[in-house]
């Protein structure tokens, strides 16, 4: 109920009892102040309850969101990344499309790298990693991810959900097979897999219709099967 309505109906009882009882009217009238006055200093309270735990809860939130971007930039600082290639300041960082980090003497690529949601290309050749964190699965706008001269033995499942890539290079890495989920990447073009030690191509790399350019040279594929053979003899530049 809204204070208004409260002392509109306290006002309306007040009329009714004057006309009838006028000396119980008195007494009835300082009972309903006082009630009407209860009430109005309980949702002042309850309202200054709210405001307390949503300023709190408001303040950790942007706590938790500064957390992030320090230890993305405490990675940076490790590395010798310049603020020209990672900004430090949080506007530039989130609206960042294009990250170049390629020949940086990269050992590790953090968790955090996953929140800059808006990057569309992503280069992070030659450089020394050995692994991609899943939360690079959250980078959903990116249409090109060079990985070429990593050590990469394997790429994580959550690579299936970067659906918008049109070029990926993971050329010049020890990768040793690859994720199924590689099938989900239907908006590929180019992809470079040559000077890596696979032994075999899952049947799902058969959905990649739209690919114009795949290179598989230089592996340790001893065998393509049928169905393999015939997808890739549809590609305009294929190499293996």
């Amino acid at each position: 109920m809204s204070l208004r309505g409260a002392f509109g109906r306290s006002f309306l009882c007040l009329v009714v009892i004057k006309n009838q009882h006028p000396q119980k009217n008195k007494n009835m009238t300082n009972k309903l102040v006082i009630k009407d006055s209860n009430q109005h200093q309980l949702l002042l309270e309850q309202s200054k309850r709210l405001f307390s735990v949503t300023h709190k809860i408001f303040s950790h939130s942007l706590v938790t969101d500064n957390a992030w971007m320090q230890r993305l930039w405490a990675w940076a600082n490790e590395f010798g990344i310049e603020d020209e290639y990672l900004p430090r300041n949080k506007k530039d960082l989130l609206a960042k499309k294009e990250l170049y980090l390629h020949h940086n003497n990269l050992t590790k690529l953090p968790a955090e790298i996953g929140n800059l949601t808006n990057l569309r290309h992503l280069n992070l050749w030659e450089n020394n990693l050995t692994e991609l964190p899943a939360e690079i699965g959250n980078l959903t706008n990116l249409t090109l991810l060079n990985l070429t001269g990593n050590r990469l033995t394997e790429l994580p499942a959550e690579i299936g959900s970067l659906t918008n890539l049109i070029y990926l290079d993971l050329q010049h890495n020890t990768l040793t097979e690859l994720p199924v989920k590689i099938g989900n990447l239907t908006n590929l073009t180019y992809l470079d897999l040559q000077h890596n030690t696979l032994t075999e191509l899952p049947a799902e790399i058969g959905n990649l219709t739209n690919l114009t350019h795949l290179n598989i040279q230089h592996n340790e594929l001893t065998e393509l099967s049928d169905e393999i053979r015939n997808w890739a003899d549809c590609i305009t530049h294929v190499y293996y």
